[in-house]
């Protein structure tokens, strides 16, 4: 445990990604809640073997009493009802001796007190063995909760000192994460502190030198414009030449960036082709996809519905054999009843024969008891050391999954940092190297400047040396044209002041819509990064997403594959009585789902289509907004070039009028100009081609930030291809494992049914045999026998008629004898003898009706035994039918209920692809439109500087709350740890209480026995007073008999 929680504590330190600590911990949590409900299953599987078991075990012992009681019962009976026969027997054939009878009856007597004696020896040995195994029991349960007691201590020892360390270690841990998280808060602080001065020191940096260039380009401004004041007339004839130079670079300027345009939005409309395309074949995929998954679910279903005709044929078979097996039995049960009444004699035997196998099986059945006992103990040790041995398995392969994807991460983490490190650094280098140049640029203008403001003053004090020279000459012809020229120099002003005017409201217009610009480039880059971050949040959030339902459903699908095994195997015993129902609901709900899921298609193909018009709407918008921003200021540029054009001529036709008079001086100021503006316009072409070389270059940069920024999400857009079909196929394999598995279960368990149902019909063919055998040797013997005795009564009967005939002839010879003198006597005698013969038909009438009447009552209770076997079988039946019926609906329902789970799934993964996909498209609309809006980015460097720097701040804000979040998850990951414990107490718990009822049932068992013993006992007490209470009247009418005899006699 120790060891568990030094991992941790190393994973907690290695997390650098919030992302990664909860898909990390949620996998971990699901894992063990995995084999937690495993070792759930398998414990509720154990219990309910043992309590079938146990059930038939008591069954088993209530139908061997049943049967030895009743098969004493009636032997006893059949005993008693032989001897009362013969003793009648001897009645009617007058064969009677009253000696022998006496004798008889002593010998009945001694025979009564040596079966009395030796049921007493018998009850009183039941007695001490009862005694005896209750006192084994009793030292056994005694011995088996000195056991739990002696574990239960062990337990509650070992429990409280893994609670102990499992506390102490907790707490060492919390402190020492507390002291890293302190540690690690305080460098964060000081880090902030140090980029917040860092970022302060930049700004004032960059304010001053803004102050400076401003205070700069102020007196560069006042300068240029003093020159300008005194140069404008050395400047005019060159202003034509400047504005047609100048309207040429921004002619070719125009048509480059019209170029680039053009090239960026083909460019573009191809990327969106592609990404159109690209969505076409990723919808044919998924309806491919979604086919086969419907042909699939198809083919499973077809396989379910076939397995279930085919069990259902083979139940309905097994219904039509038993119940030809039933009728068979009935027709047995027919002839038995006709054969009952030849079945008397053979009882004796039997009852020997039954009382020593009774004996036997007692014995057997109580060293099977002891036997299976030893078995289950040793059963139950075998699949506590199996389910031990599993978890462990089951734990390495955890730790071992677990590992190989924390490493997997961390690759991906660091292959992440290291590029999102590289995309930094090039563009830190971007900017450094746009800022130098733009320095360099600077320097080079300014210098520029400088050196033609020298340049300048220099020719100009040359010129006005020579002027002054040549000025004293020309002095008195310049009198004349001074009001001229002072006229044409205020109209010339008022005109300069008017192209002043308008040029400085064109640059205001320039620098108003260039700030415009810059702002919307501002808040569209910041738009980007946020998205950009969001994109990737959201990229994480769904590879998480898609770990967690990879997961979830790996271990529902391997759920369902235990479930389906368990019902696959109690699948034999089951019957279907709803197969048309179900297959009627099955149809129904797959319409039902196959409308809902083609509807829902039609609204997520709608709802592309509809943000996919949108996207173009705005993109359109956007495009046609720019063009209308570039047309204005085209016009704005032209209307400015068509009223310098209109001043200059205005210009031009007032100087042609002195063109003459000032030709000499006009001479020198246009070769002086001339070089002037051959200097001027080359460094203005160098510094020109300067800086749209350096612009150029930042373009090329920003367009290579831009295709790794599209490289990064086509690499995103593979990784999520990947895992859609890994994903897909991970799911096609459970699928087809799930349906291997399915198949071999139940061919495998319908084997062992066809073999079962094979053994107990051989077994009950050969029973039926045996006893059909038995029973015709018992009735051919009891036929003969009753045979024998019927002839037996008949000759008696003829023999008594014969006598009495001869007796009659000779009193009527005596009577024809004797004189008149005796006739009273010889009528007395004859009187007496017809009264004997009388009282001896009578006697012979009554013991042939009591024959006839114990037959008819032996028949009777033999019937009605019979009925209530038949009762009894009819009862168990219908149990069995209800159960059979019952254990069949919960199978219907627990398939219903997996179908449901499969149908959840799919629909949960089908969300997931609708998902994706409709992420995908806002992504695909998000990026076109982004890079859309990336024309006008050339001046963000210092905006995009301080963005990144608050981005840093909140970025490490996230990253302290994540810690503070990563701290109550493994705070919340101890108290997880509380519950397993706690947990395993619980089974503990559990374990004792199985324990304790396995003891009880025993007991129960025993009680059962004695119970039955008791019964037993009281049952023959009962019988024997019965038989006693049979006796008597017999005594009293042999007694009568006898005395009727000798006094006749």
């Amino acid at each position: 445990m120790a060891n568990e929680y030094g991992d941790l504590e190393q994973l907690v330190n290695d997390v650098t990604s919030i992302d990664t600590a909860r898909m990390t911990l949620r996998w971990a949590l699901e894992r063990l809640n995995t084999i937690e409900k495993e070792k759930a299953d398998l414990k509720k599987n154990l219990a309910l073997a043992e309590e079938t078991a146990k059930r038939l075990q008591v069954k088993e012992a209530s139908l061997t009493d049943a049967y030895s009681s009743r098969s004493k019962t009636l032997e006893e009976k059949e005993d008693f009802y032989t001897k009362l026969e013969a003793t009648m027997s001897l009645l009617g054939e007058g064969k009677l001796d009253i000696q022998q009878l006496l004798k008889k009856e002593a010998k009945l007597d001694s025979l009564r007190h040596s079966l009395e004696n030796e049921y007493s020896d018998k009850f009183e040995e039941l007695d001490r063995n009862q005694r005896s195994v209750i006192e084994r029991w009793n030292a056994r349960l005694l011995e088996v909760e000195s056991q739990y007691a002696g574990r239960l201590a062990q337990a509650q020892t070992k429990y409280d000192g893994l609670r102990a360390e499992l506390e102490g270690d907790y707490q060492g841990r919390m402190t020492a994460l507390q002291a890293s998280f302190k540690s690690r808060e305080r460098t964060l602080s000081e880090r902030i502190l140090g980029l917040e001065t860092s970022v302060r020191q930049s700004e004032e940096k960059v304010e001053t030198r803004r102050r400076e260039l401003e205070g700069e380009y102020l007196s560069k401004k006042r300068e240029t414009e003093e020159n300008y004041r005194k140069l404008k007339s050395m400047l005019e004839a060159g202003l034509e030449d400047k504005i047609r130079a100048m309207d040429c670079d921004h002619a070719e300027q125009v048509r480059s960036f019209e170029a680039s345009w053009q090239i960026e939005r083909a460019r573009l409309l191809q990327e969106q082709h592609v990404r159109e395309a690209q969505y076409a074949s990723a919808q044919d995929r998924i309806k491919e996809i979604e086919n086969a998954l419907a042909v699939q679910q198809e083919a499973h279903h077809s396989e379910l519905l076939k397995i279930i005709s085919e069990k259902e044929t083979a139940f309905r078979g097994q219904l039509a054999d038993l119940e030809s097996e039933k009728s068979a039995k009935e027709a047995t049960v027919r002839e038995l009843q006709a054969r009952l009444e030849k079945k008397a004699a053979a009882w004796d035997a039997d009852r020997a024969r039954l009382q020593s196998e009774f004996d036997a099986r007692l014995e057997s059945m109580e060293a099977g008891l002891r036997e299976h006992t030893v078995s289950l103990e040793r059963e139950y040790a075998v699949k506590k050391e199996e389910i031990e041995n599993l978890i462990a398995v089951s734990r390495e392969e955890a730790k071992k999954e677990f590992d190989l994807r924390l490493s997997a991460e961390r690759k991906k983490l660091d292959a992440e940092k290291a590029r999102l490190e590289t995309e930094k650094q090039e563009r830190e280098e971007a900017l450094a190297l746009n800022s130098s140049r733009l320095k360099e640029l600077e320097n080079a203008l300014a210098a520029t400047r400088e050196e033609h403001h020298r340049d300048l003053m220099e020719r100009i004090r040359s010129g006005e040396n020579s002027f002054r020279e040549k000025l004293a000459g020309f002095e008195e012809e310049k009198q004349a044209y001074n009001k001229t020229i002072n006229d044409l120099t205020g109209e010339i002003r008022q005109r300069d002041a008017f192209v002043l005017e308008a040029k400085r409201k064109i640059a205001a217009e320039f620098e108003a819509k260039a700030a415009v610009y810059e702002q919307r480039l501002a808040r569209t880059e910041a738009l980007f990064e946020e998205r950009r971050l969001a994109y990737e949040e959201r990229i994480g959030a769904l590879s998480v997403k898609l770990e967690e339902a990879a997961r979830a459903s790996a271990a529902e699908k391997e759920r369902f594959r235990n479930e389906i095994s368990r019902l696959s195997d109690e699948a034999g015993e089951i019957a279907e009585k709803r197969a048309a129902g179900i297959r009627a609901d099955y149809e129904a709900r797959k319409a039902a789902l196959d409308s809902d899921f083609s509807a829902k298609m039609q609204a997520v193909h709608s709802e592309a289509s509809a943000q996919i018009e949108f996207e173009r709407k705005n993109w359109n918008a956007e495009r046609s907004r720019f063009e209308n921003a570039l047309v204005e200021v085209s016009e704005n540029l032209k209307g400015s070039q068509e009223e310098i054009e209109r001043l200059n001529a205005r210009l031009r036709e007032g100087v042609a009028d002195n063109a003459q008079k000032e030709a000499q001086f006009t001479r020198e100021l246009a070769e002086s100009r001339v070089t002037y503006e051959k200097e001027l316009s080359s460094r203005v072409k160098e510094l020109a081609s300067a800086q749209s070389a350096d612009l150029l270059e930042a373009v090329e940069v920003l367009k290579a930030n831009e295709a790794d920024l599209t490289a990064a999400l086509e690499d995103k857009e593979n990784v999520i291809k990947t895992l859609k079909a890994e994903a897909i196929q991970e799911k096609r394999d459970c699928e087809l494992r799930i349906i291997a598995s399915v198949s071999g279960a139940v061919a495998l368990r319908r084997e062992e049914l066809e073999k079962a149902y094979a053994r107990n019909q051989a077994a009950l063919e050969e029973d039926y045999r045996a006893r059909r055998a038995a029973l015709a040797g018992e009735c051919s013997l009891d036929s003969g026998r009753l045979a024998e005795e019927n002839s037996a009564l008949r000759a008696s009967l003829e023999k008594a008629q014969a006598s009495a005939a001869e007796t009659s002839s000779k009193a009527a010879a005596l009577a024809e004898k004797l004189l008149q003198a005796e006739k009273d006597f010889h009528d007395e005698k004859l009187r007496l003898q017809k009264a004997q013969l009388e009282e001896f038909d009578s006697g012979v009438a009554e013991a042939v009706n009591v024959a006839v009447e114990n037959i008819e009552t032996k028949l009777r209770h033999a019937q009605e035994e019979l009925a209530k076997v038949k009762k009894e079988s009819l009862e168990e039946m219908d149990i069995l039918n209800e159960g059979f019926a019952g254990e069949k609906d919960r199978l219907l329902e627990e398939i219903e209920r997996r179908d449901q789970y499969i149908e959840a799934a799919d629909a949960k993964l089908q969300d997931l692809e609708h998902g994706m996909m409709k992420y995908r498209q806002t992504a695909s609309g998000e990026l076109i439109r982004n890079i859309s809006e990336q024309d006008a980015r050339f001046r963000e460097l210092a905006a995009d500087e301080k963005e990144r720097s608050a981005a840093r701040v909140k970025q490490l804000e996230d990253l302290l709350a994540a810690k503070e979040k990563l701290l109550a998850d493994s705070d919340k990951f101890y108290r997880q740890k509380q519950l397993d414990l706690d947990a395993l107490h619980a089974e503990l718990n559990m374990r004792v209480n199985s324990s304790n009822e396995d003891i009880f049932a025993q007991k129960r068992s025993l009680g059962e026995k004695e119970k039955a013993l008791n019964e037993l006992k009281l049952k023959l007490e009962k019988e024997y007073a019965a038989k006693s209470s049979e006796l008597e009247p017999l005594k009293m009418e042999l007694t009568r008999a006898i005395m009727d005899y000798k006094g006749g006699k």
